[in-house]
């Protein structure tokens, strides 16, 4: 079946699983993506013309020592159930609480939920290189870091153009 999806272009289902690695910048301990009804001509892939896939799912996970680097220096990031506890100092002021978890479709908003000094612990964590159709369907604090699920339908995979190859077609 599958030099017949390659031959045509069109893949029913596929999926990609990654390790440690960098989004647009944010460092991810691990990425799973489902996609299906992906269309993907070889001679538009070749040519830079990048896929579609009629629906995406991906679930990514951030590690918390990655969002620790967020944090202003002095302060130290770990779980606590589904919350984030915060300790440590800024200046002479001692920090100690929780950080709560929310996501709107677009972005993550982490914020102090009980703490000595709020004003610089809280932050937006936005998803770069995330298609402009994908949204954040959820988000949860896990053992391994910050999951966060995304969807979207109609997807465009953008490619870049294999050097040398399309002078060859």
């Amino acid at each position: 079946p599958f030099l017949t999806q390659l031959l045509a272009g069109a893949y029913h289902d596929v999926e990609i699983t990654l390790g440690a690695c960098m989004v647009g910048g944010l460092e991810l301990s691990g990425l799973a993506a489902q996609l299906s009804q992906v269309r993907a001509p070889v001679r538009q892939l070749l040519t830079g013309g990048g896929a579609t896939a009629g629906r995406l799912t991906a679930t990514a996970t951030v590690p918390l020592p990655a969002l620790s680097r967020l944090l202003p220096p002095g302060l130290e990031l770990r779980r606590n159930g589904r919350d984030l506890r915060i300790w440590g100092t800024i200046l002479p002021v001692p920090v100690l609480g929780t950080l709560g978890i929310s996501a709107d479709q677009e972005k993550i908003s982490i914020t102090p939920k009980v703490t000595g000094f709020p004003a610089p612990i809280g932050f937006v964590l936005g998803l770069p290189g995330l298609p402009p159709d994908m949204k954040i369907t959820s988000v949860r604090i896990t053992g391994a870091g910050l999951e966060v699920a995304v969807r979207g339908s109609d997807i465009r995979l953008a490619s870049k153009k294999p050097a040398g190859l399309a002078s060859r077609l």
